[in-house]
């Protein structure tokens, strides 16, 4: 049955593919990053000598200035130690690190690589390729890659709307992200290289950000955080009365800016209807497209998400 199935996974192409009595490929843990903090490392593994599975990417992310960028750096350091011919491959898109940090946190600067990035897609070209050739080496090395920070990348259309003038937020950022992850995330597990990366997260009430201000039923308006349950606002269909709130954190949003000046932040799956009655979340609207909203694009829709 073996030698069938092995037949079929190899006519398929796929290169990911394998018999699981011979373990998933990319998938399985072998092992074990030691992120140097007992706690951490059982609440990752569940155990106090676990800590960052050796094929898998996680992310450190919380609001500015909590220590993620130093956290980051102590588990460089961790790593390091614990393999003496390991190497660190940092991709900074804040500059934020200096080779003074490396070395008096005590790291072998000789086995630290530095790779300034600005965009979304220079990162992933960059990291795509150096996977690619670890893979294809004879010669493998421990290695631990770092991204810090997500949140401050950029995308090549950004960067073109800037040098251009255009102050308008590049709306498909977010895909662009999920893309790249989507090929990493496999490339990085077949490769057996874990991936640590630093976010911001930004307080998010519903779907929008807690700087958003909401139209009530008398057509006076509240900041979102002002609004309870049981209040009524102004939606599409009338007036609603507010049921449920939620309060969480995120690691991505988009900031809007409409042609009247107003300017919000909100997930990218927030809903909104276009002028052709239909419901879009937000990371699919383009620039230039009509929304339908009730008086100011700022507030509305909280009732009908």
């Amino acid at each position: 049955m073996t030698d069938f199935l092995k037949d079929i996974i190899k006519s398929s192409g796929n290169e990911y593919a394998g018999v699981v009595s011979e373990g998933v490929d990319g998938s399985d843990i072998t092992g074990f990053v030691d992120t140097g903090s007992y706690a951490f490392n059982a609440l990752l593994s569940g155990s106090l000598y676990g800590g960052i599975p050796n094929n898998k990417i996680i992310a450190l992310a919380g609001e500015s200035a909590t220590g993620k960028t130093y956290f980051a750096l102590g588990m460089c350091k961790k790593f390091l130690d614990d393999n003496p011919d390991g190497v660190i491959l940092y991709f900074d898109t804040e500059q934020a690190i200096t080779s003074d940090m490396i070395t008096e946190r005590g790291m072998d600067a000789n086995r630290f690589a530095m790779f300034p990035v600005a965009t979304v897609e220079s990162f992933r070209h960059q990291a795509i390729s150096i996977v690619d050739k670890y893979i294809n080496s004879k010669d493998k090395k421990p290695v631990l890659v770092v991204l810090d920070s997500l949140g401050m990348l950029s995308t090549e259309k950004e960067m073109t709307d800037t040098t251009e003038g255009k102050t308008t937020r590049d709306m498909t950022r977010a895909q662009v992200i999920k893309a790249t992850f989507r090929v990493l995330t496999l490339k990085l597990g077949r490769a057996g290289i874990p991936l640590v990366m630093t976010n911001h997260t930004y307080q998010i009430i519903g779907c929008l950000s807690d700087d958003i201000d909401v139209m009530m039923d008398d057509g006076s308006s509240k900041n979102i955080t002002e609004v309870f349950v049981g209040d009524r606002v102004k939606t599409l269909t009338g007036d609603s009365e507010v049921t449920e709130l939620f309060e969480y954190d995120v690691d991505e949003t988009i900031e809007v800016e409409m042609e009247d000046g107003t300017i919000f932040r909100c997930t990218d799956n927030h809903k909104f209807m276009t002028s052709d009655g239909n419901w879009k979340p937000i990371s699919d609207i383009r620039e230039g497209e009509d929304i339908v909203s009730v008086e100011h694009f700022s507030q509305t829709t909280i009732g009908n998400l």
